[in-house]
């Protein structure tokens, strides 16, 4: 019998598709599933880079404030957005036919406390790819409390990103 592998993407995205497929765009198993994932490479970096020792309660509490700090990020999120609509019309509208383009964007939030001054630093970025080639890639300064804020941050500029981009095609 041979083995069998599959990568991590691969298993990754077959999880979020088939939570989507089960339960709709607004899957609250997708939340539970990227927040424990995210808790877990937070723990594996403070034990590689801080020493620290495992820590599976510290995971499970960690996913759960990412998801309590994510459903109050949309709602706010939300409520900015409903706003918007009131005040504004702008549309996008694409028409014919463009094929399939995989678009992959990396993204990254770094946060550090400065010892001596125990003031901290906080930076995003994230690179914008389209069908394999780096179309546009970017990084800026932020104000952050923790790793996950910073984090947060640049996730949350993904959707500003590819708008922008698509912008400068059109």
């Amino acid at each position: 019998m041979s083995a069998h592998y599959i990568d991590i993407s691969e298993w990754i995205k077959n999880f979020l598709m088939f939570f989507w497929k089960e339960d709709g765009q607004d899957s609250q198993r997708v939340l539970a599933f990227v927040a424990v994932l995210w808790a877990i490479w937070l723990q594996r970096n403070n034990i590689v880079f801080r020493n620290n020792h495992p820590d599976p309660e510290q995971v499970i509490a960690s996913s759960q404030i990412f998801i309590r700090e994510t459903v109050e990020a949309q709602r706010m999120y939300d409520k900015i957005l409903h706003r918007r609509m009131k005040s504004s019309t702008n549309l996008l509208v694409l028409k014919g036919n463009y094929g399939e383009t995989n678009v992959i964007a990396f993204v990254d939030g770094a946060w550090k406390r400065r010892k001596k001054s125990k003031q901290s630093v906080a930076a995003i970025g994230w690179t914008l790819e389209v069908d394999g080639r780096r179309v546009t890639s970017d990084a800026y300064r932020v104000k952050a409390r923790n790793a996950g804020q910073a984090e947060m941050k640049a996730i949350l500029a993904v959707p500003y990103t590819i708008r922008y981009y698509l912008y400068r095609l059109f």
